[in-house]
């Protein structure tokens, strides 16, 4: 299977292609029309002792400068007439094949044509799944909607290797902004099934929402809220279900710490279990890189993909859950929930000193 490459937003594949084309064709016609022009003139100015395949043969290894021999003794006016389709000639295969050659040694003839494949592609798509974001939430997201419905899933992403990534697991990938109208219809918005946006930052949820239900007012969109107030938000953007993970881990903790039933607790474990969900937690050293910073100030949650849930304050004991205003002290306890590898990135992030990142 051939590799994809991303679509950029900005790219105006066909155009840029067909110009390109435009410039070969060009040299290409300029050519041809030196080459007969060269044949006539030795056919008109030596006379009928010249057939035409003689005079279409002596054009030709005069424009391309091979060194044979003449096929016919020619005159004084036949060898300035050389010497002008000599200059014209070489000047003529020079620039016809410098641009092909230059064009297919540096690969530029291959990528735009995945880029203009992947542009029709997307034209004829219909039914399928456009997924804003290609973080860790993304990348499992789009395989399970790949394997769950057979159907084709286009990634949205500002970040080109994310998009490239995206490719390279058998997606097809735009990559822009997907607050802008330009991008979602490139991605065939309006003939799509549902939208998933799982963007780490919940403003940018909020307009990559508004945006696609404007462009396509029957889609089914689903959103990851990364903080609780923002699920409200997200529905009124225009979201037809809001997941948030807080829900889940927020009952495991408040079951565990009322010490409820063990059938009760197993419930909410395999809850988790189902979804594919790891909670931990973590103690907040006096030199971490996060320790006295409030939550938006230290942007914890934009750096780690695991959801951050709740703190056990270390001089009280009791545990709150989070939002932008909470400040997380050295020793605090840092709870939260996500995927195993985004829990031990996140782990691996916060354990992280200040000294290391320095």
């Amino acid at each position: 299977m051939t590799t994809r490459v991303p679509l950029e937003a900005s790219d105006h594949i066909s155009e840029s292609l067909w110009h390109r084309y435009q410039n070969t064709l060009k040299g290409l016609f300029v050519l041809v029309v030196t080459l007969f022009i060269a044949a006539a003139g030795f056919r008109i100015i030596e006379g009928d002792d010249w057939s035409w395949p003689d005079a279409l043969y002596m054009a030709v290894i005069t424009m391309s400068t091979v060194g044979y021999a003449e096929v016919h003794p020619l005159s004084e006016e036949g060898r300035l007439f050389g010497l002008a389709v000599i200059i014209i000639g070489v000047s003529a295969f020079a620039y016809t094949f410098a641009s092909i050659g230059e064009y297919m040694i540096t690969g530029r003839l291959r990528g735009d044509l995945q880029l203009n494949r992947t542009k029709r592609d997307l034209i004829k798509l219909s039914n399928h799944h456009v997924l804003v974001g290609y973080g860790h939430t993304g990348a499992i997201v789009a395989s399970e909607l790949k394997s769950l419905s057979n159907e084709q899933v286009v990634v949205i992403d500002v970040d080109k290797d994310a998009a490239q990534k995206a490719c390279d697991d058998g997606f097809i990938a735009i990559v822009g902004d997907a607050g802008q109208d330009e991008v979602f219809l490139k991605a065939g918005v309006e003939r799509a099934q549902s939208l998933v946006c799982t963007v780490s930052s919940d403003s940018v949820a909020v307009i990559t929402v508004l945006s696609a239900r404007a462009l396509a007012p029957n889609i089914k969109i689903v959103a990851r809220a990364m903080f609780p107030d923002a699920e409200a938000k997200l529905i009124r953007a225009g979201a037809t279900e809001v997941v948030s993970t807080y829900h889940i881990a927020g009952r495991s903790i408040a079951h565990r710490a009322a010490q409820t039933s063990a059938s009760h607790n197993i419930d909410v474990l395999l809850e988790m279990n189902s979804s594919g969900l790891r909670w931990d937690q973590v103690q907040v050293s006096e030199d971490s890189i996060y320790a006295g910073s409030s939550i938006s100030d230290s942007r914890l949650v934009n750096d780690c993909d695991a959801h951050i849930v709740a703190i056990r304050k270390t001089d009280t004991g009791e545990v709150a859950p989070v939002d932008r205003e909470t400040v997380i002290h050295p020793g605090d306890t840092i709870i939260m929930v996500g995927m195993s590898q985004q829990v031990s990135d996140a782990i691996a992030l916060i354990n992280k000193s200040r000294r290391a990142s320095g």
